[in-house]
């Protein structure tokens, strides 16, 4: 007996890997053109064009990484504040303190640092962590208030500072 949940291969019924490239293809002929330096990340027309497809509704926003130029992870050591409505990040070996924050964005918010991410109040932590960094200044965060930001991979190491 055939098992309903399968389904049978024949000439006409495309493999998995080809489904699978078609859906990637058409995926990047709905992006706007890549951008290509760190001017066209701040032009409003070339960014609405690759991060939203034409169109500036947030629900069509592709996500940093896809839309504006990272560098590779690498690993750094700062200070971490957090809070609902910030997630500011400055090197350890940043000696400027005038120097701007940079947006620190996870997916993974360590489970010391939940509280303050979801309304409790703001809260310092000292870590180390593997980020890809923006190439380019922009307006990340909440509201677009930072000029830089790093996406976190992984944290490894998160250690509360201060009260």
């Amino acid at each position: 007996m055939r098992n309903p949940r399968t389904i049978p291969v024949t000439s006409s019924t495309p493999s998995p890997i080809a489904i699978l490239a078609l859906l990637l293809i058409l995926a990047g002929c709905q992006r706007g053109p890549a951008l290509a330096s760190c001017e066209e990340a701040t032009t409003p027309r070339l960014v609405i064009d690759r991060c939203f497809g034409g169109e500036a509704v947030a629900e069509n926003f592709i996500g940093d990484i896809a839309c504006f130029p990272f560098g590779p992870a690498e690993t750094m050591k700062g200070i971490w504040r957090v809070s609902k409505d910030r997630s500011a990040f400055r090197l350890a070996s940043d000696p400027d303190v005038r120097q701007a924050d940079m947006w620190l964005e996870t997916a993974d918010v360590p489970a010391v640092a939940q509280k303050a991410a979801l309304g409790d109040r703001e809260r310092r932590f000292a870590v180390e962590l593997v980020a890809r960094p923006s190439l380019c200044p922009g307006f990340f965060g909440h509201d677009g208030t930072l000029p830089r930001e790093i996406v976190v991979e992984r944290f490894t190491f998160t250690r509360p500072v201060g009260t």
